[in-house]
């Protein structure tokens, strides 16, 4: 994300993939994974909006940005994380980091369109992996937008808002 005439903010890191994470945890039992913390929301939204990125600086970018445009936000900094919040609460829609340590977010995307509950659930991601194997896999798990890091704010919200209205 990077707004005119500031510094672009920072690029994910890439994550190595670790032996051995083969099983989805079950949207039901995202509970068990993280302890419990309370989810962070403004208060009175009824369905504000879930940020998810491992990295914190970004995602307190994302939450400014999306505040100002008057959207409720939700925020996750782990997949394990958001799968406890959508355990709780329905977001109006999800951005969601590829390239996270615990549950990266093709996986965590993949365990949302499978769980009825969330299998509607508009997701856009929003990454700094441009290349054609990451786009199509995403699209291929069913996110509804594939948007790469850096973009500028005013661009992310308008393809946000884009697909809340194809959707209605």
């Amino acid at each position: 994300i990077e707004r005119p005439g500031s510094p672009a903010m920072p690029r994910e890191r890439e994550v190595p993939r670790r032996s051995g994470e083969d099983a989805l945890p079950a949207l039901a039992a995202a509970r068990d994974h993280d302890p419990p913390r309370p989810a962070t929301a403004d208060a009175g939204d009824d369905s504000p909006c879930l940020l998810v990125d491992d990295d914190p600086l970004l995602l307190r970018y994302l939450a400014a940005v999306f505040r100002s445009r008057g959207y409720g936000v939700l925020t996750a900094g782990t997949g394990h994380e958001a799968l406890r919040i959508l355990s709780e609460r329905r977001p109006a829609f999800v951005l969601l980091d590829i390239g996270m340590p615990d549950l990266d977010g093709l996986r965590l995307l993949a365990a949302l369109r499978r769980h009825h509950a969330t299998s509607d659930l508009p997701v856009i991601m929003l990454t700094a992996r441009t290349g054609e194997e990451a786009l199509l896999g995403a699209l291929d798990r069913g996110a509804d937008e594939y948007v790469t890091k850096p973009v500028a704010p005013d661009e992310l919200v308008a393809r946000v808002r884009d697909v809340l209205a194809s959707r209605t």
